[in-house]
């Protein structure tokens, strides 16, 4: 990305790259400086707005990353990893209604990033108790405000977690662990 920016200093993508970069390495008021300068369309705008968000993640400033994160998605309603992002910031403030809000929002992008799967697994794993049943995907899709498919990728991450299978007729199977970690028993719910 240096070499495209010493051509052409204001190139949109390679600003980015070095602001992510920078991100990357925590090197964060580097990253900042760039992310502020990222100005000119709205989705260049939004991509800045989301390494402030990320930023402020970093320097668990959850507040300020909902702040940017939300400008993000203001700014450009098709970046599903802005949705994300503030779905973090809302976590990390301990709003999960919000949180769900924001990942349903990221779920309902056609290129929805696999993270939103992975936290909307996550906020499914607080709900898996061995031996109790896990709410069906009609259930869950309704609870959350998201589709069935949506549902079924997150359970996917379950099953590949080692937490849950997925049995036709029966629904999610809550496998009981032993305390050494290996499945003891596996409990069938319809």
């Amino acid at each position: 990305y240096h070499k495209v920016l010493e051509l052409q200093p204001r190139d949109a993508a390679a600003l980015l790259a070095a602001a992510e970069i920078h991100l990357q390495l925590g090197e964060l008021d580097q990253a900042r400086t760039i992310a502020l300068s990222l100005v000119g369309s709205a989705a260049q705008e939004a991509r800045g707005q989301y390494v402030l968000g990320h930023i402020a993640l970093k320097q668990q400033k959850p507040e300020d990353a909902v702040i940017a994160f939300a400008r993000a998605t203001r700014l450009d309603a098709k970046q599903g990893a802005a949705w994300a992002g503030l779905a973090e910031g809302y976590l990390a403030l301990k709003d999960e209604r919000k949180a769900r809000d924001a990942l349903a929002a990221a779920a309902a992008l056609p290129d929805a990033p696999a993270s939103v799967f992975r936290q909307l697994a996550d906020l499914l794993r607080e709900r898996i108790r061995a031996g109790q049943q896990l709410p069906s995907t009609l259930h869950i899709s309704q609870e959350y405000g998201i589709g069935r498919n949506t549902v079924r990728k997150a359970l996917d991450v379950l099953v590949g977690d080692g937490l849950i299978v997925v049995r036709n007729g029966y629904g999610p199977v809550v496998l009981e662990q032993a305390e050494g970690g290996e499945v003891e028993t596996v409990r069938l719910y319809r």
